[in-house]
């Protein structure tokens, strides 16, 4: 750093508590002291653009972003007879982000190993269909569904089998990405593609409505039906995450005297700090969605040439959250046993009580919170014509 020889120590040197140890030979590590696996992500990294011993950066380049979009639309409309109509609607929608790759172009076949690469990949999917009947001169019925997905997934630009580095199968074994793993190295940029994963919006609606025509009064009665709900699973660190510093390779573990990060990857000594460790993520798929339910009727009464009222009623039931495979919680339980140390323990005599709550466990609900049997929302609105120039609303 700062034009000065970086000494690498060997940690094998020295006592049990790492003092006194040695650097190798010429500030080089013997070519049987590196770990194959570590050497082989390594060996991914461009060449620098500069040769820099100050320990400024000795890589320039230039981000190639090429985004791309496609929207197709289509419209249908069928009139069955004098009485039925039908109208069909479809809009799909694509895009291809990719991010600004910093080290190696996402054309280079190991844009993999790049930290940023990855494609933002957004799917649009709407479909609408709506139907008008007329059975009689004073009478209509509309029956309308819609539906939507959306996909907002970061994507891999470039695929990579991790049996190439080398890893033990038991290790391949249990990962959920095949992917370029990610790594970290102090003082320098970290090397592996951005961890995918899947994120779908997704939602459907449905109503039907009649309106009636009877003298001086409207007549409207209807119902309706949603679904919103969410698919998604995160796959960040699903290939590994591996973090080195330099501790490893200074002149004592606890103090950082020399000592590389990149010598220490090349031992395949992972960072023992606490708040620096290496880790492999497991992930389980979350879907969760809420549905709603409503129906209403109302009237629309001209009761003379400057009065009209209009008073109705709507009845609602909006379920609570729920899961597809039950990977909530849906409530507190002050009175739990949490059971272990914990369950032993006593505050001024006081059992320490108390627990979360799984859905469907032990009798619970699969859905959150507490939402009501059913909403009524009474409404009443007046307008009155005192003049062609002066009209007055009120409603609740």
């Amino acid at each position: 750093a700062a034009g000065q020889l970086v000494v690498i120590y060997d940690p094998l040197t020295g006592d049990a508590n790492g003092n006194g140890r040695q650097p190798f030979p010429g500030n080089v590590i013997p070519s049987n002291r590196l770990n194959p696996v570590t050497t082989k992500m390594l060996s991914y990294i461009p060449n620098p653009t500069r040769d820099r011993s100050d320990g400024l950066n000795n890589f320039d380049s230039i981000a190639e972003i090429e985004d791309r979009a496609v929207m197709y639309t289509g419209k249908v409309d069928q009139r069955w007879t004098d009485k039925l109509s039908s109208q069909g609607f479809y809009l799909y929608n694509l895009t291809n982000e990719p991010c600004a790759n910093q080290l190696i172009k996402q054309s280079d076949p190991n844009a993999f190993a790049e930290r940023n690469d990855y494609i933002l990949k957004r799917r649009v999917h709407i479909a609408a269909l709506n139907n008008t009947w007329l059975p009689g001169n004073n009478t209509v019925v509309t029956a309308r569904y819609g539906y939507t997905r959306f996909s907002d997934q970061n994507t891999l630009s470039t695929e990579f089998d991790p049996s190439q580095l080398g890893f033990d199968q038991s290790f391949l074994n249990n990962l959920q990405v095949q992917k370029f793993p990610r790594a970290t190295m102090t003082d320098y940029t970290s090397i592996g593609a951005i961890d995918p994963n899947r994120l779908i919006w997704y939602s459907q609606a449905a109503n039907v409505a009649v309106s009636k025509l009877v003298g001086r009064h409207t007549f409207k009665v209807g119902g309706d039906y949603r679904q919103i709900g969410v698919d998604t699973q995160s796959f960040s660190g699903g290939a590994g995450l591996f973090a080195f510093d330099r501790f490893f390779t200074s002149a004592t573990p606890t103090a950082l005297n020399g000592g590389n990060a990149i010598a220490s990857m090349l031992l395949g000594y992972p960072s023992g700090d606490p708040s620096n460790q290496s880790t492999v993520t497991v992930s389980s798929p979350f879907n969760a969605k809420v549905h709603y339910f409503g129906g209403y009727a109302q009237d629309d009464w001209r009761v003379g040439p400057k009065l009209t009222v209009n008073y109705g009623i709507r009845l609602e039931h909006e379920t609570g959250l729920t899961e597809k495979n039950d990977g909530i919680t849906v409530a507190f339980d002050r009175t739990l046993n949490p059971g272990g140390t914990l369950g032993s323990l006593s505050v001024n005599g006081n059992p320490v009580r108390g627990g979360l709550v799984y859905a469907g466990q032990n009798g619970a609900n699969r859905y959150q919170g507490n939402p009501p049997a059913v909403k009524i929302s009474p409404r009443l609105g007046v307008v009155y014509s005192f003049n062609p120039k002066t009209v007055v609303r009120a409603g609740y």
